[in-house]
């Protein structure tokens, strides 16, 4: 069964989630280029990233499964005197239709969930974005700390519960390269990197992540 799940934003809300990720402003620029102008941003937390794309001209749309992110995007739209579609939804169950968008941005998102819930993700992602629309996601790498040294349990092969405080029990997928290669294969593979963040304020210094970007073919 796909389960997917993410943290208490009124409880880790801070500065860092108000301000765009560096990526985010080259698939502005790279997807504006090409032309592309229907964008989901996928587990849009407070908003951030939907604010960049609103300002770059895109026709944006925002989703997901937190009320309070939700509540503080459409109050954030208010403030600004804009609009654009905000919705409350898991992602495991999006009510887009085929072909709804051709560029999908998602941020640290798309790890919190389980193995089945991903390739279920997936199929939907491919429904979901038009011919030659394209995905930037992350997800985290198997040699990460949180897979390999944290002793948090597993519940499949790829997936361990979080037990930290400020995400208890949340999923956690984690991927070796080729495991990704393989749940990704209706896709073309634009770029893959493997990055490991180092973190001065965290003791395990071993956050890894795959950065992906993908195209429907």
């Amino acid at each position: 069964m796909g389960i997917s799940k993410t943290w208490d934003w009124e409880k880790n809300i801070n500065k860092e989630w108000l301000e765009p990720s560096m990526e985010s402003y080259y698939f502005a620029n790279l997807w504006k280029k090409e032309g592309k102008t229907r964008v989901l941003d996928l587990g849009c937390g407070v908003g951030r990233h939907s604010m960049l794309f609103y300002d770059y001209g895109f026709n944006v749309t925002a989703c997901d499964i937190t009320p309070y992110a939700i509540n503080y995007l459409k109050n954030w739209q208010k403030e600004r005197n804009i609009s654009f579609p905000v919705i409350e939804c898991d992602m495991l169950n999006m009510p887009f239709k085929n072909n709804s968008f051709d560029s999908i941005y998602a941020y640290h998102v798309l790890s919190h969930t389980n193995l089945e819930g991903f390739k279920k993700l997936f199929d939907k992602i491919y429904d979901i974005l038009d011919i030659d629309g394209e995905i930037y996601f992350d997800v985290l790498s198997k040699k990460c700390f949180l897979y390999s040294e944290s002793g948090y349990p597993k519940i499949d092969s790829n997936t361990i519960l979080s037990q930290a405080e400020n995400e208890m029990d949340v999923p956690h997928i984690c991927f070796n390269y080729n495991e990704l290669i393989d749940i990704l294969k209706k896709f073309e593979i634009v770029n893959i990197k493997e990055v490991h963040q180092y973190d001065k304020t965290k003791m395990d210094n071993n956050e890894i992540h795959f950065y992906i970007h993908l195209r429907k073919k």
